[in-house]
């Protein structure tokens, strides 16, 4: 689930430092582990990557990916070829845009959308991994203040156990002039959405 208002800040600040730390990780891994006496080195920067990555709510992952990319670009580019920094920031780019567009519309909607009430009114979905999370399709109906009824779908990965139901109650951020431009936080099987 992605963080509600209430913790959006605080899971901005981790991200962005677990992305940092990813980016070391993978840069250190890249450029030490061709050489056998730095490979345990090279082990510790890997290590390090995947748990900061692990602190990334999980919807997010164009943040983890692009650190992973911008890592393997400096890595690569100290160990191979300057240049091989050059695909590698691309990508990074393209993702970073993605995260960013996303996580920008999340915090209007948080900082000057409209709050209302909403209901579950179908959810589905997969398992992803069995242990962990679920991938589920969802749809939120709610109304707004001016008594207009609108449905908002969308997808989501949630851990096992927290994902939404139909019927459960969620809260609903909207733009007054856009209600179609909305975000459901849910909160139903866990407090960690909010």
């Amino acid at each position: 689930m992605e963080p509600g208002p209430e913790r959006i800040r605080q899971a901005l600040v981790l991200s962005l430092v677990a992305g940092v730390v990813a980016t070391a990780g993978v840069a250190i891994f890249v450029a030490t582990m061709s050489h056998p006496d730095t490979l345990a080195v090279a082990v510790v920067g890997l290590l390090t990557s995947i748990a900061a990555c692990c602190v990334v709510p999980i919807q997010w992952w164009q943040l983890v990916t692009g650190c992973m990319a911008l890592g393997l670009g400096i890595g690569s580019s100290v160990s191979i070829h300057p240049l091989a920094v050059v695909p590698c920031l691309i990508i990074t780019a393209v993702l970073f845009a993605v995260w960013g567009r996303r996580l920008r519309t999340r915090l209007l909607l948080f900082r000057s959308g409209e709050r209302a009430p909403g209901r579950v009114v179908a959810a589905e979905g997969t398992y992803a991994n069995e242990d962990t999370h679920v991938r589920i399709s969802y749809s939120v109906r709610f109304v707004d203040a001016a008594g207009a009824e609108h449905t908002i779908e969308g997808r989501s990965s949630f851990a096992v156990g927290t994902q939404p139901r139909a019927r459960d109650a969620v809260e609903v951020y909207y733009l007054p002039t856009s209600p179609t431009t909305a975000t459901p936080v849910f909160t139903g099987g866990s407090a960690a959405s909010r």
